[in-house]
């Protein structure tokens, strides 16, 4: 991502917002990894919690939105997910198929399934690998 952009905390869209929008639209476009989740993707934002909230969506393959990524903007300018349990409710309300499923007691429908040491090595080298071409 580019370190050169900055914004402010401030409750008004920054400067660069759309410049974090694109960027935050882009992020989704390739790193596409969420099952049942496809393009065309767009990005928005919004203030809840006294913060300004970045988000990116899709949409499912009925054609209801489906939520992609949250982001805030770090100290440095640059967009950090922010992970599901800390979603803002008023992004959440967007997308009333993701709240359903995060606010499941057991979104998974059953007991995950086990992994083994391999298959969680193989996946934590994949992430290192996708992490190391796109920087």
């Amino acid at each position: 991502m580019d370190t050169s952009i900055r914004t402010t905390e401030s409750l008004e869209p920054a400067a660069e917002e759309p410049t974090l929008i694109e960027l935050a639209r882009i992020f989704a476009e390739k790193r596409s990894q969420i099952p049942d989740i496809i393009p065309p993707y767009i990005a928005s934002s919004l203030v809840a919690n006294e913060r300004r909230y970045y988000y990116v969506a899709g949409k499912d393959r009925q054609g209801r939105p489906r939520l992609f990524e949250v982001f805030l903007v770090n100290p440095t300018g640059e967009l950090d997910a922010v992970p599901a349990c800390f979603y803002p409710g008023a992004v959440l309300e967007l997308f009333p198929t993701d709240l359903q499923i995060l606010a499941a007691p057991d979104p998974w429908g059953g007991k995950v399934p086990d992994l083994t040491t391999t298959q969680i090595a193989d996946g934590l080298q994949s992430i290192y690998l996708d992490e190391q071409r796109n920087g």
